[in-house]
């Protein structure tokens, strides 16, 4: 049987009587075995009450799968794979839909060879809700982001200034709004009560420009640098490249301090800057080499003057290649922690020396016992 057909037999289901249909249903099943999917159905409810919406699932290596659920919440549809499906929830469908990050969908294994499986998704009653403006009070079209735990848990592109995120666990939250000519200062602390709703109105600034070049250690042009930016800690961060002439440069809010910057390049280690924005460019040297650390266990953060940065930050974005397990940055002394609120008992420090490499163990001692 063709894939066409199948999908023609799933078709019928929907007029079919209700024994017709659960026979139907375990034929679609079936079929789902024979492809390697698996078939899912569900509702998208907010607290008590479905919602209609768009839901990206994404896998690890099966991609991702777009799925639509109507007015009543319902949603149907085939996953190529079992395992953890990451879902994104966009609410309400459309240009405008705000980007929720949803609980995880968990596919057993054996789903293959079963009936077709039930796949709730299940948001919190939270709300947050407002506009953004400019210095003049007047709506502008912004970018919101919502973040919780450096992770950014909901955001939205809105075109009149008007933003609404909801399915909110209860917590405390940053939120910050970004539009084409200006920003908030600072993200702003939200806290959410359980079935809360806040009302907000973030007023943003005009921007300041931070602008500077990247050169080798001869001093000539570093063009197509890839530049890693964070203006909040250490929280999020953004990218630029550096054109032919090594020159960048960044909008930012116009109450920003200071930035932490990493520099990445094919023939140098990373380098790691923190600096005051003023009006004067910046000039970054690359170091001629550094050293490489190599972690085994759970490696999340790395900490280094005065900049703190996931390791990922500090590998190529694809397709470039990613050194996994490891990092090759300039020589100084850097602090490896399995997490951000890591125990300082749980983190060890690493000083690099050019040509020097590191292998550094972050599995926790009770874990190796337990294996051992």
């Amino acid at each position: 049987m063709s894939r066409w057909l199948a999908l023609v037999l799933y078709g019928a289901v929907l007029a079919l009587p209700a024994r017709a249909t659960d026979d139907a249903l375990a034929a679609v099943a079936y079929r789902a075995e024979v492809d390697g999917t698996v078939r899912i159905r569900g509702t998208v409810r907010v607290g008590d009450d479905p919602i209609e919406a768009e839901l990206h699932l994404a896998h690890p290596s099966a991609g991702v799968v777009r799925l639509s659920a109507g007015s009543d919440g319902r949603f149907e549809g085939s996953l190529p794979a079992a395992g953890v499906w990451s879902v994104t929830v966009l609410y309400p469908p459309g240009d405008s839909a705000a980007r929720i990050d949803a609980p995880p969908l968990r596919i057993p294994e054996d789903a293959l060879r079963g009936a077709v499986q039930e796949a709730d998704i299940q948001l919190p009653d939270g709300r947050v809700h407002g506009i953004v403006v400019g210095e003049d009070g007047e709506r502008v079209p912004a970018v919101v982001h919502l973040v919780r735990g450096g992770r950014i848990a909901a955001q939205q592109r809105t075109n009149d200034g008007q933003f609404d995120l909801v399915g909110l666990a209860e917590g405390a939250y940053q939120i910050d709004g970004q539009s084409a000519t200006g920003s908030t200062p600072a993200p702003a602390d939200v806290r959410i009560e359980e079935n809360g709703s806040v009302e907000l109105t973030l007023k943003t600034q005009p921007n300041v420009n931070l602008s500077g070049s990247v050169v080798t250690p001869e001093g000539l042009p570093a063009s197509g640098a890839v530049i890693k930016m964070s203006i909040d800690g250490g929280r999020s961060w953004s990218s630029g490249i550096a054109d032919v002439s090594g020159h960048f440069e960044r909008a930012l809010a116009r109450d920003t301090a200071s930035v932490q910057l990493i520099v990445l390049t094919f023939d140098y280690p990373a380098t790691v800057v923190t600096a005051a924005v003023t009006r004067e460019p910046l000039r970054i040297q690359l170091a001629a080499n550094g050293g490489v650390i190599r972690f085994g266990g759970r490696a999340a953060m790395v900490w280094t003057r005065g900049v703190t940065a996931p390791t990922h930050v500090f590998y190529f974005p694809e397709p470039l290649g990613r050194f996994g397990g490891a990092i090759y940055v300039e020589s100084g002394t850097y602090t490896l922690c399995p997490g951000s609120r890591s125990r300082k008992e749980d983190c060890r420090e690493v000083v690099v020396q050019p040509g020097s490499t590191h292998e550094v163990n972050l599995q926790p001692a009770d874990a190796e016992q337990g294996r051992s």
